[in-house]
């Protein structure tokens, strides 16, 4: 996910998730890494096939499953965790991935797309952030 010296960009299956406000940003934290929930299905329904933790989301599985015992075509991915940010300022996140995407950030859903397309598109949302404090992300 990145350090407190260095800047580092979560990513989603290859593309860029969450950026920081400027240019050369400070980074964005997770401490320890987002808790990634995997599913065999699209719905959430079942219990995950799959609970790991990912120190960033950065994947890009073409057609390989996305993890062992998961369909490589129709699964879902829940990961949660709590970010911390280097200053407080309002922030860009920034989503690039095929079909439907929601991220939620301190209880407050900044993306909401719902889509059945399988092009990469880009979606943004902004919130402001206190530095120091934890703030908790779900995206799914």
């Amino acid at each position: 996910m990145g350090n407190r010296r260095g800047h580092r960009v979560l990513m989603a299956m290859g593309i860029c998730v969450l950026c920081a406000p400027v240019a050369r940003p400070a980074g964005l934290v997770a401490p320890g890494g987002l808790k990634g929930e995997y599913f065999d299905n699209l719905w959430y329904g079942e219990p995950p096939v799959v609970t790991r933790i990912d120190p960033e989301i950065n994947f890009n599985w073409g057609n390989d499953p996305p993890a062992p015992g998961v369909s490589s075509n129709s699964f879902a991915v829940r990961w949660t965790g709590d970010l911390e940010v280097p200053v407080t300022a309002v922030y860009t996140f920034i989503i690039r991935a095929n079909g439907s995407v929601k991220l939620r950030i301190a209880g407050k859903e900044i993306i909401n797309r719902s889509s059945t397309l399988q092009t990469v598109t880009e979606v943004k949302g902004t919130l402001e952030l206190g530095a120091g404090q934890a703030h908790r992300l779900e995206m799914t």
